[in-house]
Protein backbone atom coordinates (compact mmCIF):
# COMPACT_ATOMS: atom_id res chain seq x y z
CA UNK A 1 0.00 0.00 0.00
CA UNK A 2 1.25 3.40 -0.96
CA UNK A 3 -0.21 6.05 1.20
CA UNK A 4 0.55 9.60 0.10
CA UNK A 5 -0.69 13.25 1.69
CA UNK A 6 -1.03 15.96 -1.31
CA UNK A 7 1.33 18.97 -0.46
CA UNK A 8 -0.82 22.68 -1.32
CA UNK A 9 0.10 24.37 -3.94
CA UNK A 10 -0.48 28.57 -4.38
CA UNK A 11 -4.05 29.67 -4.89
CA UNK A 12 -3.17 30.26 -8.77
CA UNK A 13 -1.91 26.70 -9.53
CA UNK A 14 -3.89 26.28 -12.57
CA UNK A 15 -6.87 23.56 -12.40
CA UNK A 16 -7.39 21.09 -14.75
CA UNK A 17 -10.15 20.54 -17.07
CA UNK A 18 -10.33 16.75 -16.55
CA UNK A 19 -13.89 16.71 -18.17
CA UNK A 20 -12.13 17.09 -21.50
CA UNK A 21 -11.88 14.39 -23.89
CA UNK A 22 -9.11 16.10 -25.03
CA UNK A 23 -7.18 16.80 -21.81
CA UNK A 24 -7.60 13.72 -20.57
CA UNK A 25 -6.00 11.94 -23.44
CA UNK A 26 -3.53 14.80 -23.64
CA UNK A 27 -2.68 13.82 -19.76
CA UNK A 28 -2.90 9.79 -20.43
CA UNK A 29 0.01 10.27 -23.12
CA UNK A 30 1.75 12.36 -21.13
CA UNK A 31 2.15 9.09 -18.35
CA UNK A 32 2.14 7.01 -20.72
CA UNK A 33 -1.09 5.37 -20.12
CA UNK A 34 -3.98 3.77 -21.07
CA UNK A 35 -7.18 3.07 -19.70
CA UNK A 36 -7.11 -0.59 -18.69
CA UNK A 37 -9.99 -2.48 -19.46
CA UNK A 38 -9.35 -5.28 -16.76
CA UNK A 39 -9.72 -2.68 -13.69
CA UNK A 40 -13.01 -1.46 -15.64
CA UNK A 41 -11.31 2.40 -16.06
CA UNK A 42 -13.79 3.83 -17.78
CA UNK A 43 -13.18 7.69 -16.52
CA UNK A 44 -16.17 10.24 -16.09
CA UNK A 45 -15.32 13.23 -18.01
CA UNK A 46 -19.42 15.32 -17.76
CA UNK A 47 -19.70 18.04 -15.10
CA UNK A 48 -23.56 17.95 -15.46
CA UNK A 49 -23.21 13.87 -13.89
CA UNK A 50 -20.29 15.04 -11.23
CA UNK A 51 -23.06 17.53 -10.01
CA UNK A 52 -25.86 14.81 -9.99
CA UNK A 53 -23.35 12.65 -7.84
CA UNK A 54 -22.55 14.95 -5.46
CA UNK A 55 -26.34 16.16 -5.58
CA UNK A 56 -27.68 12.39 -4.67
CA UNK A 57 -24.51 11.74 -1.79
CA UNK A 58 -26.55 14.76 0.40
CA UNK A 59 -22.91 15.64 1.95
CA UNK A 60 -23.08 18.47 4.81
CA UNK A 61 -20.31 19.71 6.42
CA UNK A 62 -18.50 18.64 9.08
CA UNK A 63 -17.76 15.30 6.74
CA UNK A 64 -15.74 12.99 5.69
CA UNK A 65 -15.43 11.33 1.97
CA UNK A 66 -14.05 7.55 1.24
CA UNK A 67 -13.55 7.40 -2.24
CA UNK A 68 -13.32 4.23 -3.84
CA UNK A 69 -11.52 4.64 -7.23
CA UNK A 70 -9.93 7.91 -7.75
CA UNK A 71 -9.10 7.63 -11.60
CA UNK A 72 -7.66 10.82 -12.51
CA UNK A 73 -9.26 12.74 -10.31
CA UNK A 74 -11.81 14.21 -11.36
CA UNK A 75 -14.54 13.24 -8.92
CA UNK A 76 -11.94 13.55 -6.31
CA UNK A 77 -11.54 17.63 -7.01
CA UNK A 78 -15.59 18.27 -6.66
CA UNK A 79 -15.98 15.85 -3.58
CA UNK A 80 -13.29 18.11 -1.61
CA UNK A 81 -15.02 21.53 -2.46
CA UNK A 82 -17.68 19.93 0.00
CA UNK A 83 -16.04 17.80 2.14
CA UNK A 84 -13.53 18.40 4.58
CA UNK A 85 -11.40 15.49 4.33
CA UNK A 86 -11.77 12.94 1.05
CA UNK A 87 -9.83 9.50 1.48
CA UNK A 88 -9.51 8.45 -1.91
CA UNK A 89 -8.38 4.44 -2.98
CA UNK A 90 -7.19 3.90 -6.15
CA UNK A 91 -5.77 0.53 -7.21
CA UNK A 92 -3.75 1.23 -10.12
CA UNK A 93 -0.27 2.47 -8.97
CA UNK A 94 0.65 3.97 -11.54
CA UNK A 95 -1.88 6.75 -12.04
CA UNK A 96 0.06 7.83 -8.70
CA UNK A 97 2.13 10.15 -10.56
CA UNK A 98 -0.69 11.74 -12.85
CA UNK A 99 -2.31 11.99 -9.16
CA UNK A 100 0.00 13.84 -7.97
CA UNK A 101 -0.37 16.42 -10.98
CA UNK A 102 -4.54 16.45 -10.96
CA UNK A 103 -4.83 16.87 -6.96
CA UNK A 104 -1.80 18.83 -6.42
CA UNK A 105 -3.49 22.17 -5.42
CA UNK A 106 -6.15 20.38 -2.84
CA UNK A 107 -4.80 19.95 1.16
CA UNK A 108 -7.93 18.13 1.90
CA UNK A 109 -7.40 14.80 -0.26
CA UNK A 110 -5.38 11.81 1.21
CA UNK A 111 -4.23 9.58 -1.27
CA UNK A 112 -4.57 5.88 -0.86
CA UNK A 113 -3.01 3.48 -3.58
CA UNK A 114 -4.15 0.03 -3.09
CA UNK A 115 -6.58 -2.38 -3.67
CA UNK A 116 -9.75 -0.80 -1.35
CA UNK A 117 -10.91 -4.58 -1.22
CA UNK A 118 -7.34 -4.98 0.92
CA UNK A 119 -7.93 -2.04 3.15
CA UNK A 120 -10.12 -2.30 6.51
CA UNK A 121 -12.33 0.82 6.05
CA UNK A 122 -12.53 1.71 9.77
CA UNK A 123 -8.87 2.78 10.31
CA UNK A 124 -9.15 5.34 7.26
CA UNK A 125 -11.96 7.55 9.11
CA UNK A 126 -11.43 10.09 11.43
CA UNK A 127 -13.41 9.49 14.44
CA UNK A 128 -14.92 12.34 15.44
CA UNK A 129 -16.44 13.05 11.69
CA UNK A 130 -19.16 11.92 9.82
CA UNK A 131 -18.97 9.79 7.24
CA UNK A 132 -20.07 9.88 3.10
CA UNK A 133 -19.03 6.75 0.28
CA UNK A 134 -18.81 8.26 -3.12
CA UNK A 135 -17.40 5.98 -6.00
CA UNK A 136 -17.88 5.18 -9.61
CA UNK A 137 -17.34 1.32 -8.99
CA UNK A 138 -16.03 -0.68 -11.85
CA UNK A 139 -18.08 -3.81 -12.32
CA UNK A 140 -15.91 -6.59 -11.71
CA UNK A 141 -15.91 -5.44 -7.60
CA UNK A 142 -19.03 -3.95 -8.03
CA UNK A 143 -20.78 -6.74 -5.51
CA UNK A 144 -17.86 -7.32 -3.22
CA UNK A 145 -17.09 -3.46 -2.53
CA UNK A 146 -20.76 -3.43 -2.08
CA UNK A 147 -21.46 -4.99 0.75
CA UNK A 148 -17.68 -4.49 2.47
CA UNK A 149 -19.48 -0.75 2.57
CA UNK A 150 -22.31 -2.55 4.46
CA UNK A 151 -21.29 -4.60 6.45
CA UNK A 152 -19.04 -1.70 8.50
CA UNK A 153 -19.62 -1.84 11.92
CA UNK A 154 -19.91 2.14 12.08
CA UNK A 155 -22.31 2.85 9.03
CA UNK A 156 -21.71 5.43 6.50
CA UNK A 157 -24.52 8.83 6.80
CA UNK A 158 -25.12 7.79 3.36
CA UNK A 159 -23.34 6.87 0.04
CA UNK A 160 -23.48 7.47 -3.52
CA UNK A 161 -22.42 5.09 -6.56
CA UNK A 162 -22.08 4.83 -9.86
CA UNK A 163 -22.55 1.38 -11.21
CA UNK A 164 -23.51 -0.18 -14.14
CA UNK A 165 -27.44 -0.04 -15.11
CA UNK A 166 -28.03 -3.99 -14.11
CA UNK A 167 -25.98 -3.84 -11.44
CA UNK A 168 -28.76 -0.72 -10.11
CA UNK A 169 -31.84 -2.79 -11.13
CA UNK A 170 -30.47 -5.61 -9.19
CA UNK A 171 -30.14 -3.79 -5.67
CA UNK A 172 -33.89 -2.30 -6.35
CA UNK A 173 -35.58 -5.45 -7.91
CA UNK A 174 -38.42 -6.89 -6.64
CA UNK A 175 -39.22 -10.67 -5.32
CA UNK A 176 -39.64 -12.92 -8.53
CA UNK A 177 -37.80 -11.04 -11.06
CA UNK A 178 -34.43 -12.32 -12.83
CA UNK A 179 -32.40 -9.79 -11.08
CA UNK A 180 -33.73 -10.42 -7.23
CA UNK A 181 -31.37 -11.98 -5.49
CA UNK A 182 -28.76 -12.24 -2.97
CA UNK A 183 -27.40 -8.71 -3.40
CA UNK A 184 -30.34 -7.14 -3.46
CA UNK A 185 -31.61 -8.75 -0.05
CA UNK A 186 -28.35 -7.99 1.55
CA UNK A 187 -28.56 -4.31 0.08
CA UNK A 188 -32.06 -4.01 0.91
CA UNK A 189 -31.62 -5.30 4.40
CA UNK A 190 -29.41 -3.16 5.55
CA UNK A 191 -29.88 0.09 4.02
CA UNK A 192 -32.51 2.28 1.96
CA UNK A 193 -31.86 1.73 -1.76
CA UNK A 194 -32.43 4.10 -4.27
CA UNK A 195 -31.57 4.56 -8.04
CA UNK A 196 -31.52 8.18 -8.72
CA UNK A 197 -31.00 8.55 -12.31
CA UNK A 198 -29.17 6.73 -15.30
CA UNK A 199 -26.25 7.84 -17.16
CA UNK A 200 -25.30 7.03 -20.88
CA UNK A 201 -22.41 5.44 -21.92
CA UNK A 202 -21.29 8.91 -23.47
CA UNK A 203 -19.78 10.37 -19.97
CA UNK A 204 -17.16 8.21 -20.11
CA UNK A 205 -14.01 8.30 -21.64
CA UNK A 206 -13.49 5.34 -23.40
CA UNK A 207 -17.02 4.94 -23.67
CA UNK A 208 -18.13 1.70 -21.77
CA UNK A 209 -20.58 -0.50 -23.60
CA UNK A 210 -23.36 -0.39 -21.05
CA UNK A 211 -25.52 2.55 -19.61
CA UNK A 212 -25.06 3.28 -15.70
CA UNK A 213 -26.86 4.96 -13.12
CA UNK A 214 -26.40 6.46 -9.78
CA UNK A 215 -27.85 4.61 -6.83
CA UNK A 216 -27.52 6.07 -2.94
CA UNK A 217 -27.85 3.16 -0.20
CA UNK A 218 -28.69 5.31 3.52
CA UNK A 219 -27.73 2.69 5.99
CA UNK A 220 -29.70 1.67 8.76
CA UNK A 221 -27.89 2.10 11.70
CA UNK A 222 -30.11 -0.34 13.27
CA UNK A 223 -31.60 -2.87 11.17
CA UNK A 224 -35.10 -1.16 9.69
CA UNK A 225 -36.54 -5.11 9.36
CA UNK A 226 -35.34 -6.46 12.53
CA UNK A 227 -32.36 -8.54 11.73
CA UNK A 228 -30.92 -10.34 14.60
CA UNK A 229 -27.74 -12.11 12.54
CA UNK A 230 -26.03 -11.06 9.63
CA UNK A 231 -24.20 -14.55 9.41
CA UNK A 232 -27.80 -16.23 9.14
CA UNK A 233 -29.33 -14.15 6.89
CA UNK A 234 -25.96 -14.64 4.16
CA UNK A 235 -26.61 -18.50 4.59
CA UNK A 236 -30.20 -18.04 3.83
CA UNK A 237 -29.40 -16.18 1.30
CA UNK A 238 -27.14 -18.81 -0.45
CA UNK A 239 -29.87 -21.73 0.27
CA UNK A 240 -32.49 -19.68 -1.72
CA UNK A 241 -30.49 -17.93 -4.67
CA UNK A 242 -27.50 -20.86 -4.79
CA UNK A 243 -30.55 -23.28 -5.79
CA UNK A 244 -33.00 -20.76 -7.32
CA UNK A 245 -34.86 -23.90 -9.15
CA UNK A 246 -35.22 -25.49 -6.14
CA UNK A 247 -38.57 -25.38 -4.46
CA UNK A 248 -38.47 -23.52 -0.61
CA UNK A 249 -38.01 -26.47 1.71
CA UNK A 250 -36.10 -28.20 -0.27
CA UNK A 251 -33.48 -25.81 -0.85
CA UNK A 252 -33.22 -25.08 2.59
CA UNK A 253 -32.62 -28.98 3.62
CA UNK A 254 -30.23 -29.88 0.92
CA UNK A 255 -27.69 -26.67 1.80
CA UNK A 256 -24.54 -27.09 2.09
CA UNK A 257 -24.07 -24.28 4.50
CA UNK A 258 -25.99 -26.10 7.68
CA UNK A 259 -26.92 -29.04 9.00
CA UNK A 260 -30.60 -28.54 10.17
CA UNK A 261 -32.81 -31.45 10.81
CA UNK A 262 -35.71 -31.81 8.27
CA UNK A 263 -38.08 -31.36 11.10
CA UNK A 264 -36.82 -28.43 12.21
CA UNK A 265 -36.87 -26.61 9.12
CA UNK A 266 -40.57 -27.92 8.98
CA UNK A 267 -41.49 -26.09 11.78
CA UNK A 268 -39.68 -23.08 11.28
CA UNK A 269 -41.65 -23.07 8.05
CA UNK A 270 -45.09 -23.32 9.84
CA UNK A 271 -44.06 -20.72 12.35
CA UNK A 272 -43.90 -17.77 9.75
CA UNK A 273 -46.64 -19.71 7.53
CA UNK A 274 -44.38 -19.84 4.43
CA UNK A 275 -45.50 -22.32 1.75
CA UNK A 276 -42.04 -24.92 1.78
CA UNK A 277 -43.66 -25.44 -2.13
CA UNK A 278 -42.74 -22.02 -3.36
CA UNK A 279 -39.56 -21.05 -4.53
CA UNK A 280 -37.49 -19.10 -2.40
CA UNK A 281 -36.65 -16.17 -5.15
CA UNK A 282 -40.30 -15.42 -4.48
CA UNK A 283 -40.39 -14.20 -0.63
CA UNK A 284 -39.44 -10.52 0.58
CA UNK A 285 -36.64 -9.31 1.92
CA UNK A 286 -38.72 -9.08 5.15
CA UNK A 287 -39.95 -12.30 4.67
CA UNK A 288 -36.05 -13.68 4.08
CA UNK A 289 -35.32 -11.77 7.07
CA UNK A 290 -38.02 -13.62 9.07
CA UNK A 291 -36.83 -16.84 7.83
CA UNK A 292 -32.90 -16.21 8.82
CA UNK A 293 -33.92 -15.19 12.06
CA UNK A 294 -35.55 -18.18 13.20
CA UNK A 295 -32.95 -20.17 11.48
CA UNK A 296 -29.96 -18.58 13.21
CA UNK A 297 -31.04 -20.71 16.29
CA UNK A 298 -29.90 -23.42 14.45
CA UNK A 299 -26.22 -22.21 13.92
CA UNK A 300 -23.39 -22.35 15.85
CA UNK A 301 -21.75 -19.13 15.44
CA UNK A 302 -24.27 -15.80 15.11
CA UNK A 303 -22.75 -11.73 14.94
CA UNK A 304 -24.70 -8.90 15.66
CA UNK A 305 -26.11 -6.54 13.03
Amino acid sequence: MVCRELNSLPDDFPTINLTSPRVVSVLLDKYGLAARKRLGQNFLIDQNTLQRILTAAMIERPAQVLEIGTGLGTLTRELAKVADTVISVEIALELGPLLEETLADLDNVRLILADALSLKFADLWQPELPRYIVANLPYYITSPLLLACLELEIPAKRMAFLVQREVAQRLVASPGSKLYGSLTVWAQALAEVSVEGYVPASVFYPAPAVASAIVTLEPYHHSEHGLVSKQALELTNRAIFGQRRKKLRNALNTSPHWQIPAAEIDKVLADLALDPGIRGESLTVKQIIALANHLADYLPEQDDP
